[in-house]
């Protein structure tokens, strides 16, 4: 499994906006892809910080998204930006999750 991590720094008083862009336009677009294993958005609104964690099931798929969507869908939202966006890709080597029943799942990768 790998990850990306994308860190995007906002024009102050944006992150609403960019927050229904991100929902209505971006998303489904990135759900729809080959190997998505998930994104999670964590926002700061005091520093109008954006940092995106997406999850794919090989670097291939992760690298195939790239070139599938990501271009189009950073234009869509340049206007709201402050600067470029920072962009890291990493493997992952353990992931946590819980089960139904609230109990820990550690998986190795």
């Amino acid at each position: 499994m790998f990850a990306r991590v994308t860190t995007l720094q906002l024009q102050p008083g944006k992150l609403d906006e960019f927050l229904r862009i991100f929902q209505d336009s971006i998303a489904p677009v990135v759900a729809a892809q080959l190997g998505f294993g998930g994104i999670t958005l964590m926002t700061d609104s005091d520093l109008g910080k954006v940092v995106a964690f997406g999850l794919w099931d090989s670097e291939a798929d992760l690298l195939a998204s790239d070139r599938a969507y990501y271009q189009t869908k950073l234009a869509e939202v340049a206007g709201l930006l402050a600067g470029p966006p920072l962009r890291e890709a990493y493997e992952v080597s353990i992931q946590v999750e819980l089960n139904e029943q609230g109990m820990a799942r550690i998986k190795g990768i």
